[in-house]
């Protein structure tokens, strides 16, 4: 199980038709908090969610995402939005594709909800709104 933040249908297709997937299989689902929780485990806090960067490269393309100002998460990785992948490639692939680096985009302000979601709702439905 992980926390993160869902993407609110809006932002979703916002965040969509600003970053066209480049990929056959599309995501743009949510941010990744903290990995490996428990069942019980809280969801996170409302949090102020900003697009600053992307990287698309080697069958990914994924979002940099700050969360309250900032793009690096507890365990050091960097906040983010996958937003497609090839077929032989998974989300959690985008972990490394951004810690080898991405580029500044013009920041978009996206809304996500708070949740605790098991590895197969991460291309679940949208939270509403």
């Amino acid at each position: 199980m992980f926390t993160g933040w869902r993407l609110t249908h809006g932002s979703r297709a916002a965040v969509l038709e600003m970053f066209p997937p480049t990929h056959k299989e599309v995501v743009a689902h949510h941010i990744t908090d903290l990995f490996g929780v428990a069942g019980d485990a809280p969801p996170p806090p409302p949090a102020k969610l900003r697009i600053v960067g992307q990287a698309d490269r080697d069958g990914l393309q994924a979002l940099a995402v700050e969360v309250n100002g900032t793009t690096e998460r507890l365990d050091g990785g960097v906040y983010h939005l996958t937003v497609s992948h090839a077929e032989d490639r998974r989300s959690v692939d985008s972990n490394g594709l951004l810690a080898a680096g991405w580029d500044r985009v013009a920041p978009l302000d996206i809304d996500g909800e708070g949740a605790v979601m098991l590895r197969s709702q991460a291309k679940g439905p949208a939270a509403p709104k």
